[in-house]
């Protein structure tokens, strides 16, 4: 767990921040620590000595929430609310035992990184609030375990991509954005011509 959030930091996400971060470059079913297969559906209590528990206010899934203890390996990255510039590092994407991704209000740029594709595990991903520009990736649409999405007030355009999780998510998840369409957000590509 990563949680920089709220604070006032400023630079661009360097791409060398994430290459000591090997548990989250691990799946699920094949993380271990310390020797201990910690592959579902066993639980963990992270800790000294197994003894001591910690709890975490994080925001997941658009939402808010306490969690009082930590029972699993839960691998999540929030840098939401601070005045990190520049582009999201291609890198990300090695970090394929990621579950949640925030890097919502900010002041990123560029395209969103179609290596975010390779992060089979996400299950929450918020860009929201950003500077970004560009398609977002078909890729993204292979990420079977998404389940909350947020790419809101952007500068994005053209389709939502279409297909599996994609089509689940709300008008909400894509407003904001003036140039993108999409069959099943509030703006039609035939709006658009295309």
């Amino acid at each position: 767990m990563l949680d920089l959030s709220s604070n006032a930091f400023i630079g661009k996400l360097s791409v060398e921040f994430s290459w000591s971060w090997n548990a989250m470059k691990s799946k699920m079913r094949n993380f271990t620590y310390m020797g201990r297969d910690l592959s579902p559906p066993q639980y963990i209590t992270f800790g000294y000595y197994d003894y001591y528990d910690f709890s975490m206010t994080v925001i997941y899934k658009g939402l808010k929430q306490y969690y009082p203890k930590i029972l699993e390996a839960f691998t999540c990255i929030d840098l939401s609310s601070n005045l990190f510039k520049g582009e999201i590092p291609s890198a990300i994407g090695d970090l394929r035992g990621l579950q949640g991704l925030n890097f919502s209000n900010n002041l990123l740029t560029g395209h969103i990184a179609s290596s975010l594709g390779n992060l089979t595990t996400l299950e929450s991903l918020d860009l929201s609030r950003n500077k970004l520009s560009g398609q977002i990736p078909q890729k993204l649409i292979e990420l079977g375990f998404l389940s909350f999405l947020n790419v809101s007030y952007n500068n994005l355009i053209r389709s939502v991509p279409r297909g599996k999780r994609f089509d689940t998510f709300s008008n909400d998840s894509f407003e904001g954005n003036s140039r993108l369409c999409g069959e099943f957000i509030s703006t039609k590509c035939r709006e658009f011509g295309r």
